[in-house]
């Protein structure tokens, strides 16, 4: 796969500063995650979004909610670091130039390959509104893990 002329979407993330990744990243409960695009050249306008996310997550601070519940950064290149507050799957989105390449819609403008995993205690594993490819296991093995760690919660209590 060849890399896009720039601009092109790529979203990066690092927890408690440590190397900058993409795709699936692991974090636990209030471990800080920065964002920042893999190449900046050619950027007009950027939007972060973080389309999904466990129910009672608040805001992050310095990031505004749109009508539809989507945390969301559009004013620079690098939004305020989120701190993780439960267990679940966040999903996020990079859109470069409102995602349009002189005037036509461009999928390389737009990335949702990077995700976060926050690990629960008891065992369930979440399943992240769009996922796909972020991490080793596909959201259908995520779910057929649900589901075995609620039949041996019903078998341990037989």
């Amino acid at each position: 796969m060849s890399i896009p002329q720039p601009p092109y979407a790529v979203l990066m993330a690092r927890v408690n500063s440590g190397a900058w990744q993409k795709g699936g990243v692991t974090l636990s409960v209030n471990d800080g995650i920065d964002f920042r695009p893999e190449n900046t050249n050619g950027i007009e306008t950027q939007l972060f979004e973080i389309y999904d996310y466990p129910d009672g997550c608040p805001q992050p601070a310095g990031w505004s909610t749109d009508a539809d519940g989507v945390y969301y950064y559009s004013t620079g290149l690098v939004p305020p670091q989120i701190i993780t507050t439960r267990w679940g799957k966040f999903m996020f989105r990079l859109t470069l130039n409102a995602g349009l390449r002189n005037g036509v819609a461009d999928s390389t403008l737009v990335d949702e390959l990077t995700a976060a995993v926050v690990a629960p205690v008891i065992g369930f594993t979440d399943i992240g509104d769009g996922e796909s490819i972020q991490f080793e296991h596909s959201w259908i093995q995520s779910e057929q893990d649900n589901l075995r760690v609620i039949e041996n919660l019903l078998r341990a209590n037989e």
